[in-house]
């Protein structure tokens, strides 16, 4: 009896031969390898941190790094138009000043590396500071905090809030911001201290919407409605606090001693309202 020979074998094989001709398709090719994407410059001009020798696939490399970092693209540094070919762009010209800024920051990035950390005893690996170190995804690194400072002073409290909302819708989950809780106490305090007290209030009141049960927002809450004399107000953020935290003795101190001032002060007032109307004191 013939038996029909198993499809298996020649299954395999057609698999094999698709799979090595996709490898075959997506490999670059030995130019494309050592050069650039097509259209790349043949000569690199201009190179003042990076060796005139350095490969353009190796440059090229370095640049996507770059643009990670700052979560920005070749025309931030470089003199060109987005969308259009990379042909089209002149990344010889100095003429946009964030160049020799990022020329400034290599360096002072090279000399951190070699001249510091390289020495550090103990450390293995050697650390390294890169450019992601302190941009983290954006352009002009700044923490959270002092960025909402200085909108909240320079355009008010709404713009504050809504910067702090559009970030976060943009930014939360990644590493380019602080959004935990203590930013906005932070950013808060530092108004307060400048005597903007209601702004400050506005931020830790919007810290509340994100962290309904933080212990530290409430306590900060407290300390700003005793800034604007409402300790009512503040006694009640402080009952807060300790339902949160109820073994806080610092928290449990000041509760006590503005209720006292508070009861000082009610009857203060009642003694003058006592003189105004001419009754006599109990």
């Amino acid at each position: 009896m013939q038996t029909t020979p198993s499809r298996e074998p020649r299954t395999a094989i057609l698999a094999l031969t698709a799979f090595l001709a996709i490898l075959v398709i997506l490999s670059p090719s030995p130019a494309a390898a050592q050069g650039g994407p097509p259209n790349w410059p043949p000569e690199l001009k201009n190179l003042q941190i990076f060796s005139p020798d350095t490969p353009p696939a190796e440059l090229i490399d370095k640049m996507k790094g770059f643009t990670a970092a700052l979560g920005v693209r070749c025309q931030f540094c470089h003199v060109g138009e987005e969308g259009q070919p990379i042909f089209t762009f002149d990344f010889a010209s100095d003429e946009k000043p964030e160049k020799e800024a990022a020329r400034l920051m290599l360096r002072m990035v090279q000399s951190i590396n070699e001249d510091h950390l390289s020495k550090l005893e103990g450390d293995e690996p050697v650390l390294e500071v890169q450019c992601i170190t302190c941009h983290r995804g954006t352009a002009h690194p700044e923490q959270l905090h002092d960025l909402l400072v200085r909108v909240a002073t320079t355009d008010g409290a709404n713009a504050a809030v809504a910067k702090y909302a559009e970030l976060r819708e943009r930014h939360y989950g990644g590493q380019s911001y602080d959004f935990a809780e203590q930013t906005l106490v932070r950013a808060a305090g530092m108004l307060a201290v400048k005597g903007d007290v209601e702004t400050a209030s506005s931020l830790i009141q919007l810290n509340l919407e994100h962290f309904p049960e933080s212990a530290m927002t409430f306590g900060a809450l407290a300390q700003l409605r005793q800034l604007q004399g409402d300790n009512e107000a503040a006694i009640v953020a402080l009952k807060k606090v300790l339902e949160l935290e109820p073994e806080n003795g610092r928290v449990q101190a000041m509760l006590q001693e503005l209720q006292e001032l508070q009861k000082a002060q009610e009857i203060e007032q009642m003694e003058g309202s006592e003189e105004e109307s001419g009754e006599p004191k109990r």
